[in-house]
């Protein structure tokens, strides 16, 4: 995965938030369209932690682990001004409108495969998600934990 994040690296807005999209899906093990639905009322800098509503509009706390607080505050400080959203996420090219669904956010997993040279056969933000299970399973998060558990306990 640092070969993924390390593709992102840049200071433009796209690779900006490229980085900070990535981070989001292997660090917290987010859905794409969990990503794409991403309001800036969600993050409550105070107490690090991010909101968000997930399938079946349940809603859950995270903590924000500060590599990607400081991606995503990176990316928001040079992000294309826009008045009429509140979500995080724009695309990084005119018109900058936010993403219409997870779709973008998978295409940008994509591209920075592409970046980082990795092969393989599922290229959504998906193979994310499945590898930030992999990894809390990895430090001890017990299996029969629901999944907000499981993205709660690794993330603290």
């Amino acid at each position: 995965m640092n070969r993924l994040i390390a593709a992102c690296d840049g200071s433009d807005p796209g690779r900006l938030r490229d980085r900070a999209i990535v981070l989001l899906l292997v660090r917290l093990g987010l859905r794409a369209g969990d990503v794409a639905q991403l309001r800036l009322k969600d993050i409550d800098w105070n107490r690090g932690t991010l909101q968000v509503i997930g399938k079946g509009r349940y809603q859950v706390r995270l903590p924000l682990p500060q590599d990607v607080g400081d991606a995503m505050l990176g990316y928001l400080e040079r992000r294309p001004t826009i008045s009429d959203t509140d979500c995080v996420f724009v695309r990084s090219i005119a018109p900058y409108r936010p993403f219409a669904s997870g779709d973008g956010v998978s295409s940008v997993v994509k591209h920075a495969l592409q970046r980082a040279r990795i092969e393989i056969p599922d290229k959504g933000a998906h193979l994310l998600r499945h590898t930030a299970a992999t990894e809390m399973l990895r430090n001890g998060v017990p299996w029969s934990r629901p999944a907000s558990s499981f993205v709660t306990a690794a993330s603290t």
